[in-house]
């Protein structure tokens, strides 16, 4: 993963992972060890998809272990930044049910302040 692809930051108690640009099976282990990483060194997560062009199952698969990680542990939280409108982050998420799964927010904010409480 470049670094312009994802972004990691801390911000209030949570890693906030931001991807940026085109995701695929080239960049979904980088970013499945990446959340690996940042639940190993902290309980909150949040993937912010706003500025995703292109993600494929690989990537949402690789969000999926993060749910599932979190999920695992009552000490982790996990939160989806998707704002609202068309996507192509929505409509993967859309068309494959995961919306539904995940715990989504319109905004950063709302999803840091969710995991953080």
């Amino acid at each position: 993963m470049d670094a312009e692809d994802v972004v990691i930051e801390r911000e209030q108690g949570a890693w906030v992972l931001t991807l940026r640009g085109e995701h695929d099976l080239s960049t979904a282990t980088a970013l499945r060890n990446s959340l690996r990483d940042v639940f190993d060194s902290g309980s909150a997560v949040v993937v912010d998809l706003s500025a995703v062009t292109f993600m494929d199952s690989s990537i949402l698969n690789a969000i999926l272990y993060g749910s599932e990680r979190a999920l695992t542990d009552d000490e982790h939280r996990f939160a989806v930044v998707l704002p609202p409108g068309p996507s192509v982050a929505r409509r993967v998420l859309e068309l494959t049910g995961v919306d539904r799964v995940l715990a989504i927010h319109p905004d950063r904010a709302a999803a840091v302040a969710a995991v953080a409480a």
